[in-house]
């Protein structure tokens, strides 16, 4: 858990919770953007899930690109993040995924 009402602390999850969140996600993206192309580029680090699943295990297994940036360069140039939307938007319909002080960080 990310600690936010106390302590992080680690929890179990099973490979199953793991892949029905992942195709549950799978699904919903292919409703809303049903083509191959796109590319998820995100800055979360992969040991919380957000990072890990929405932003790597997500892509890995639709088979899209995933550009991927540490999340202290991030925090030290937030317009990095921006740099690499904006690379890959002429080819790629591009994903992000992150936590409000994230886009709060780039204004």
């Amino acid at each position: 858990t990310s600690g936010s009402t106390g302590h992080p602390k680690g929890v179990m999850i099973s490979t199953n919770n793991l892949v029905n969140n992942i195709l549950a996600m799978r699904q919903t993206t292919r409703r809303i953007h049903p083509v191959e192309s796109i590319c998820m580029v995100s800055w979360l680090p992969q040991y919380h899930d957000m990072g890990l699943i929405g932003g790597c295990l997500s892509a890995a297994i639709r088979g899209w690109r995933a550009d991927l940036t540490s999340p202290f360069t991030f925090l030290q140039r937030p317009v990095v993040w921006l740099q690499m939307i904006t690379r890959m938007k002429d080819t790629h319909l591009v994903q992000c995924t992150a936590p409000n002080f994230g886009y709060a960080l780039c204004i």
